[in-house]
């Protein structure tokens, strides 16, 4: 049992931890990248290369600050929790407040052991979602009961045997229950939220629910079991239904008395301090990683509990630095190094200023008991210090590429390896040009792998752009804003004006018909649109992909075929190519036209058969076409007959039966005929 839910005892409590209160700024509250007193960075490379974000001071000063990463700072008051939570989007149009709540536990914290049995700062909501991020039912049951409780809700706290905890907030006259840990609520049969006594009376909508919620079966931790995919295996399952139906007892209940340790939590009455204190040559690491799992208390080790999946802050000091800690609501796991710490007096086991060895046994037993502080720590090193903090994994989540940011006096002067400063973009074109050609010019701004991009064409958004780069198509002004994924706009670049000097796209017939001596062209249309931008444009034409002599002006653009074939025409620039389609030049026999048509007939001579096309030069729709072939002794052995339309006729003509020698094709357009000779080999 106690290695799937929390066990509640009334026993003595022992602690592994201290805390200290920090200063990230609340999620979203940073100015914009052009303000004095804030610097964003991004990370150049993926995360996973680097592994932390390391902050230099390189100043002969201290440096005051304040950070968040990805929009998220230290939430500094409770009440900075409950105003994010009113901003979190609704999964559902009129989602209350308690469904957010607990959907906000559900999201910021995750199930595995907590790090003592019992801790004041696991039912803290400033440490649990600023620093913590994991803990058993009973840390998930507080954090609901406390949130609830700051909206002014009534609040029931529930032991269920042992076994599990859960707890109740009375809404619309009646309890309901929201259980963060196990990541559910159930229905009662009237499709209401169930309170904790519903469900002992009835345990089937546990384990029978009239409607299931779907969970990630993705180890998203890397954790081992039962902490992997916890609320998949246990939500509805039979331990969990027996919890409910077994002995309970409410924080109402007389004989709860002090097991309810979660809600008599107390936070600074003006808040956390929002400032970090850098020291000249000191760095910071976010996400900074121990090899080995954290300490817990004597009572989970015995149970060979391990807390693996965690992040971490460490702050390191150089030798000879001297001051005082801001009191932040981070959890100091570790302190190594040459020096002193004087801790302040505090409401817990020791009630005055001490001060202590780094390394000593009186300090290192400090860090693993009952301790709560009431200020920060004040810090002499001797050699170097570092104080190893933790923070929330969940709450402060590492992304690929990741957004920092700095806020303070003389930020600007510290440096973040692998990261680079956010300034307004740049753009730049793919060829150095500002000439739009046909197919687009490609526009690049400045990347910046953690941020979003909006372009604007002549002042107006262009909807669906929000990478980095685009592909221009018309001439005007472009310029592109930079935002963070909330939605606040952090730079923005100048404007680019780009000309269009695109080619017209040249289009011929699949097939041009030409008589001897005739020439083919660009259309005027399509050469005074190109002279009209002194482009320097040049015309070469291509005959089954060979240049037929040199480029021409387009002063000189006409060319007279020569032969049939696959022709292209290819217009370019310095900066732009068009190239047509190909087409198919036919020559016509320039001395058989007949009444409007053109009488191609070959080969001639021919052996087997000969092929004959009829084309129309002018609107020759319904002129009856008759052709007929005949010897020499005027016996007649082909023949057809066809009603002309606007466009070619073709026909072939097996000539394999007659002999060889001398024949006749005589062609009838409305009415006017010609002879045409053929020689068949």
């Amino acid at each position: 049992m106690e290695a799937l839910f929390e066990v509640v005892r009334k026993a003595p409590v022992v602690l592994s931890i201290v805390v200290i209160a920090a200063p990230l700024l609340f999620c979203g509250t940073y100015a914009a990248a052009t303000d004095n007193d804030t610097v964003l960075f991004v990370n150049t490379a993926d995360i996973s290369e680097l592994g932390a974000i390391e902050i230099i001071n390189p100043s002969e000063k201290d440096i005051r600050f304040r950070f968040s990463v990805n929009e998220r700072g230290l939430f500094k008051t409770s009440d900075e929790i409950i105003a994010f939570i009113e901003t979190m989007p609704e999964e559902y149009p009129g989602e209350s407040m308690i469904r957010k709540v607990w959907r906000f536990t559900r999201s910021f914290r995750y199930h595995n052991v907590p790090l003592a049995e019992h801790c004041w700062y696991s039912s803290n909501p400033l440490t649990m979602f600023n620093s913590l991020g994991f803990g058993f039912c009973g840390e998930a049951a507080a954090m609901n009961y406390i949130l609830w409780s700051k909206l002014g809700y009534p609040v029931r706290y529930w032991d269920l045997g042992g076994i599990h905890v859960v707890s109740e907030v009375f809404h619309n006259g009646r309890w309901e229950m929201y259980d963060s840990d196990c990541e559910v609520y159930y229905l009662n049969r009237e499709n209401l939220v169930a309170g904790v006594e519903e469900l002992a009376m009835d345990t089937t909508l546990i384990t029978e629910p009239l409607s299931a919620f779907t969970f990630d079966t993705l180890n998203v931790f890397s954790l081992s079991p039962p902490a992997a995919n916890y609320a998949y295996q246990y939500a509805y399952s039979r331990l969990v239904a027996t919890a409910y139906a077994g002995p309970k007892i409410s924080s109402e209940d007389p004989e709860r008395q002090n097991t309810c340790r979660y809600v008599n939590y107390m936070e600074p009455p003006n808040g956390y301090d929002d400032e970090l204190i850098l020291p000249p040559g000191g760095k910071i690491k976010i996400w900074d990683r121990r090899s080995a799992p954290l300490v817990v208390s004597p009572y989970n080790r015995d149970a060979g509990w391990e807390i693996e999946y965690f992040a971490s802050l460490s702050l390191t000091i150089p030798a000879g630095w001297k001051g005082t800690l801001p009191f932040l609501p981070l959890i100091v796991h570790s302190i190594s190094g040459s020096g002193t710490i004087t801790i302040p007096g505090n409401n817990g086991m020791r009630y005055f200023v001490e001060t202590l060895e780094i390394g000593s046994f009186e300090l290192n037993s400090l860090l693993e008991s009952y301790w709560s502080p009431t200020g920060g720590m004040e810090v002499d090193a001797v050699g170097d210090v570092t104080i190893e903090f933790l923070i929330n994994p969940l709450w402060f989540n590492k992304l690929p590429y990741n957004l920092l940011s700095l806020s303070g006096e003389g930020v600007e002067e510290l440096q973040v390896n692998g990261f680079v400063r956010v300034e307004d973009p740049d753009i730049k074109t793919a060829d150095g040009s500002d000439i739009i050609c046909f197919g687009g010019l490609e526009l690049n701004a400045t990347h910046y792998g953690a941020l979003d991009y909006v372009w604007y064409y002549n002042g107006e958004i262009i909807a669906g752009e929000e990478s980095s780069n685009i592909i221009a198509y018309k001439e005007g002004n472009y310029h592109v804003r930079i935002r963070t994924p909330s939605g606040r706009y952090v730079g923005q670049s100048p404007p680019i004006y780009l000309r269009d000097f695109a080619i017209p796209e040249i289009e011929f017939p699949q097939e041009v018909y030409a008589f001897p001596d005739e020439s083919i062209d660009l259309s005027e249309d399509i050469k005074e649109y190109m002279l009209e931008q002194d482009a320097g444009f040049e015309l070469q034409w291509m005959h089954y992909g060979e240049k037929l002599g040199a480029p021409r002006t387009l002063s000189n653009t006409e060319l007279i075929p020569t032969r049939n074939g696959l022709y292209q025409a290819v217009v370019s620039s310095d900066y732009c190519t068009q190239v047509s389609n190909p087409f198919y030049v036919v020559l016509m026999n320039e001395n058989y036209s007949v009444n409007g048509v053109n009488v191609r007939f070959f080969p001639n001579p021919f052996v087997d058969k000969f092929y004959l096309e009829f084309i129309p030069l002018d609107n020759n729709s319904g002129k009856m076409i008759s052709a007929w072939l005949h010897d020499s002794y005027g016996r007649e052995i082909w023949r057809v007959d066809h009603s002309m339309a606007d466009q070619k006729y073709e026909i072939e003509v097996d000539g394999f039966g007659p002999p060889s020698g001398l024949y006749l094709l005589e062609v009838d357009v409305g009415g006017e005929r010609r002879t045409i000779k053929l020689i068949k080999r």
